[in-house]
């Protein structure tokens, strides 16, 4: 599925990853991109660059964009994500 996600973006990092890490998905999210949905979960995806997957939330109401997992290409499992760590912070 084709995705263009806008000019402008907002991207929540979840999983304290690499600022280079979040900076290339903002990268690869720039145009429009080849996203794969989570046929589990509503609203999730799964993007590829070409050495990297990451696994993203959008949320439908403000459109901000969750970074919920990256890794490199062969390298790992689509992990299950959970959003608890943002209700600790509450």
């Amino acid at each position: 599925m084709r995705i263009d996600f806008g000019d402008v973006l907002d991207i929540e990092d979840l999983g304290r990853h690499p600022a280079a890490t979040v900076i290339r998905l903002g990268i690869v999210l720039a145009g429009t991109v080849n996203a794969s949905p989570d046929p589990k979960r509503k609203n999730f995806y799964e993007v590829k660059d070409g050495a990297s997957t990451y696994y993203i939330y959008v949320s439908p109401v403000t459109s901000t964009i969750s970074l919920i997992a990256a890794w490199e290409n062969g390298t790992r499992q689509l992990p299950q994500p959970h959003f608890c760590a943002t209700a600790a912070h509450s």
